[in-house]
């Protein structure tokens, strides 16, 4: 079989050097792959040395491992393949400046198949990747360009391999900041610093000297059922992690700027009023985790550090979260409204998650409760219907409420926040994805 050539092009808004030093980091490379093909790349922090990709083949999947040639210029790169099941493969790069603050980037795979694969599917997988690769890249270099640090920040992050943690560490990485990375599990990385598995200490100076510190960590709130043991892990791995990492940061003798705690619009409990950040708290039971949760952290704005608890909407993403469980159910065409499905769901895509946090990290006057949601909430009909749309499938189904059982099930599923984003509408942040379908249709893939 002839050898077969799939490209992409684009002009990002970037100067052609910062597209290059973007380009290198094993970390953009992650970031930009669509979250239908996983993958990954090795290397040092600013120069990628292998990329893996796995692509999707109906039941099965092909891997494509390649080895960056060297050397390697601002004027391209080339990466030719070192493991799969193509008879050849070779990946080119080129960046070419196009102004002062713009520059085109054009990638091309030529591959050669076995016969027993289709080229016509292969060239269709190749292309639906690099329009997500260039989507992801303008994307990311447009909030790279237009939030400036004075230099790069260094930062702690808890929760770090959860799915808001794992896309905002690969950002902030391929940004240029210094990411560490605190976790319960021993490791001897130095981008991490472990907490003692017995008493959760660390010592103090390892905490020195970081510009902020992201807190991200929490037991899982879908998996399992909501037994007094599980309630008591949901609101205790809230409550004591939050207030054991602000009695260290307390004691520190150069505290970070600024603290940024996880929180959720559960807060604000069942509501028919919109709400804002000034809405009064609810009385269910993950109101009353958020509001302990939130009040972890009070003690360090008594020491001069910004607070600012991110209260978090449903975030979309076929990488994780309610997206991903409800998928396979919607793509076998089952989607369903849930009881009358007037209940308002407060949702936000996970780009604009990241890019709100970014937003506040480089906004100073930002403190205290954020809404991180989208500025159009919709029903969960709405929801459901969208979604079936965006995968071309039917949405004529309704669960009656009877049907469910317990307060998971109805904080979850039933309880109704029509909730704002006011604090990111106010301070300009501009959403990438406003409207529920723009958002669906970025996470899933068009094959």
């Amino acid at each position: 079989m002839k050898r077969c050539s799939v490209h992409h092009e684009s002009v990002l808004p970037s100067s052609s050097k910062k597209v290059w030093q973007w380009l290198l980091c094993p970390a953009s490379f992650e970031r930009t792959l669509p979250p239908w093909m996983a993958g990954s790349a090795q290397g040092q922090e600013e120069r990628i040395d292998r990329f893996s990709l796995i692509v999707p083949w109906g039941l099965f999947s092909i891997p494509i491992r390649c080895k960056m040639d060297v050397p390697s210029s601002e004027e391209g790169l080339t990466a030719t393949l070192e493991k799969g099941l193509f008879r050849y493969g070779k990946y080119s790069c080129k960046v070419i400046s196009t102004g002062p603050q713009s520059s085109l980037l054009r990638e091309e795979f030529v591959f050669k198949l076995p016969f027993f694969l289709s080229r016509k599917k292969m060239e269709k997988k190749l292309k639906s990747l690099f329009s997500y690769r260039h989507i992801a890249a303008e994307r990311d270099l447009e909030l790279y360009q237009k939030y400036v640090f004075p230099a790069p920040l260094r930062i702690l992050i808890s929760g770090s391999s959860g799915l808001v943690g794992t896309s905002l560490g690969q950002f902030l990485r391929a940004a240029g900041h210094e990411l560490v990375h605190l976790t319960r599990e021993q490791s001897s990385h130095h981008h991490s610093i472990s907490l003692n598995a017995k008493d959760g200490s660390v010592p103090l100076e390892d905490l020195e000297g970081f510009d902020a510190v992201i807190h991200l960590a929490g037991e899982n709130l879908a998996k399992g059922l909501w037994t007094s043991s599980k309630k008591r892990r949901i609101l205790e791995s809230r409550k004591m992690g939050t207030e054991h990492l602000v009695s260290l940061l307390g004691q520190l003798i150069s505290p970070p700027k600024i603290f940024i705690s996880a929180s959720a619009v559960g807060y604000y409990g069942d509501s028919d009023l919109p709400l804002t950040e000034k809405s009064p708290a609810g009385t269910t039971f993950l109101s009353h985790v958020c509001q302990a949760w939130e009040a972890a952290s009070k003690p360090l704005e008594k020491i001069g550090v910004r607070v600012v608890r991110a209260r978090f909407g449903l975030i979309l993403s076929s990488r994780g979260g309610i997206l991903r469980a409800i998928l396979p159910v919607f793509r076998l065409g089952c989607g369903a409204r849930i009881g009358n499905g007037q209940q308002k769901m407060p949702w936000v895509s996970l780009e604009d998650v990241i890019g709100s946090l970014y937003h506040i990290l480089a906004s100073e006057p930002i403190s205290g409760p954020v809404n991180v949601v989208s500025p159009n909430p919709v029903s969960q009909e709405i929801f459901a219907k969208t979604l079936a749309k965006a995968l071309h499938k039917p949405c004529c189904i309704t669960i009656p409420r009877c049907f469910f059982f317990g307060e998971k099930a109805q904080e979850l599923l039933f309880d109704s926040k029509e909730v704002a984003p006011s604090m990111l509408l106010q301070s300009g942040y501009v959403f990438i994805y406003p409207e529920l379908q723009d958002a669906l249709l970025s996470s899933l893939p068009s094959l």
